[in-house]
């Protein structure tokens, strides 16, 4: 009977509506009753736009709250005036598998958490609009946009608390007071986020040794699958790779590997320099062979320390380079200047990890010296609002709830 309704809704009773239960009813009434969370995990559903009726899954803040509410007469609870601690739409953010953005993850991918494990995400908002957002630029350069609530571990070597879990707002409130650095990199005392760890992958059948194919990528032929290296280098690479013929041009040799050429191009290598994919995801030892391939034939260290240096004038190449520091966990700056009208890229890092084969590379590296804290960190250089955008918050299954983001 339609009195017996809440609102003439037949799915709701009225207040002291009597009805008849089973034992199992009761006992899972009783259940409810005595924990909150759990009648919410199984009986309250939301409606979306993009899929109808939801379990409404909470973030871990939202299940504490209802359990102090329920074991507690009275509480308080300080939060953000504003739900959700959103990312911009186009942020990207790294998978096992490549790319995605925020815009395009769904709950149930797989990403990384800043300790390099696999977390998958559980849980995703609605798109938001018309909130406060900012842009933060990073002393790498990199900009990422977020709005006023969005959650970030920093610290501050003026700060003798550690590590704070503060929004974007609380961000800019705080550079809003600071003054500029003498140096002019950023602000006095800057936020900074630690570097994530390296991302931990199986190993992949990869069709050629990742080494190998780090030594093409920079000294060999685009266009086929020879290399050419300086005598005194060749005489060591061939310790290392079977070599099929070989050249020699004044001091250089210009070498060729047996079905080098066929296999780079089932990579699509051919006059296409880039990185496979396949190896920016694959295991820690594998990415790390590339890394040393490549620096034994671009790369450098200055005399006595650990300040690498990588060289190329393909752009797109050089993000692909630094994306592979980021795998292995190495912070990284990119600079450039133009030679004869032609503009160079130099890739900067600092790293403990041993990133050349080549014996008369490793034997300048100062063994002995420390990496800095600071080359483990990224320092926020300035934040600024800018214009509201889409935007979207994701949640993923780890202890923190973070997951990796930053370069």
């Amino acid at each position: 009977m339609a009195e017996e309704h809440y609102l003439g809704n037949p799915l709701l009773k009225k207040a002291n509506t009597r009805v008849n239960l089973t034992v199992e009813q009761l006992g899972e009434l009783t259940k409810c009753s005595l924990d909150p969370v759990y009648f919410a995990r199984n009986y309250m559903k939301i409606v979306t736009l993009d899929h109808g009726l939801q379990p409404f899954e909470m973030f871990p803040f939202q299940e504490r709250l209802m359990q102090s509410f329920q074991n507690n007469r009275f509480n308080i609870a300080m939060l953000s005036r504003q739900s959700g601690k959103s990312l911009q739409l186009t942020t990207p953010i790294p998978t096992p598998n490549g790319w995605t953005t925020m815009g395009d993850i769904t709950v149930g991918d797989k990403i990384f958490s800043p300790t390099g494990k696999i977390v998958p995400v559980i849980s995703k908002t609605e798109t938001m609009y018309e909130h406060d957002c900012y842009e933060i630029t990073f002393d790498n350069s990199e900009k990422i946009t977020a709005d006023a609530g969005h959650l970030w571990e920093v610290n501050s070597s003026y700060w003798s608390t550690g590590k704070k879990v503060i929004t974007t707002e609380e961000i800019y409130g705080i550079y809003e007071k600071k003054t500029d650095n003498k140096r002019g990199k950023g602000v006095q005392g800057s936020l900074y986020i630690e570097t994530s760890k390296s991302i931990e992958l199986p190993s992949k059948d990869l069709k050629i040794d990742p080494y190998l194919l780090g030594l093409w990528l920079g000294d060999g032929y685009s266009h086929t699958g020879k290399i050419v290296a300086h005598k005194d280098d060749y005489n060591y690479y061939k310790t290392k790779i079977e070599v099929e013929t070989e050249i020699e041009i004044d001091n250089c040799i210009i070498f060729k590997i047996k079905d080098l050429q066929a296999k780079l191009k089932e990579y699509n290598l051919i006059k296409n320099k880039h990185i496979p994919q396949e190896y920016l995801r694959s295991s820690h030892e594998d990415r790390l062979n590339l890394l040393r391939g490549l620096m034994d034939s671009d790369g450098s260290v200055k005399r006595n320390s650990r300040a690498f240096e990588f060289y190329q004038k393909n752009y797109s190449f050089i993000t692909q380079f630094v994306e592979l520091l980021s795998t292995i966990g190495i912070k990284s700056n990119i600079r450039s200047k133009y030679t004869k009208g032609v503009e160079y890229y130099t890739v900067s890092f600092t790293t403990e990890e041993i990133v050349f084969n080549l014996p008369r590379k490793i034997d300048v590296i100062n063994k002995t010296r420390n990496t800095r804290p600071q080359d483990k960190r990224h320092y926020i250089h300035s934040i600024k609002k800018v214009e509201s955008v889409p935007v979207a918050c994701i949640q993923v299954d780890s202890d923190d709830h973070l997951f990796f983001g930053v370069n």
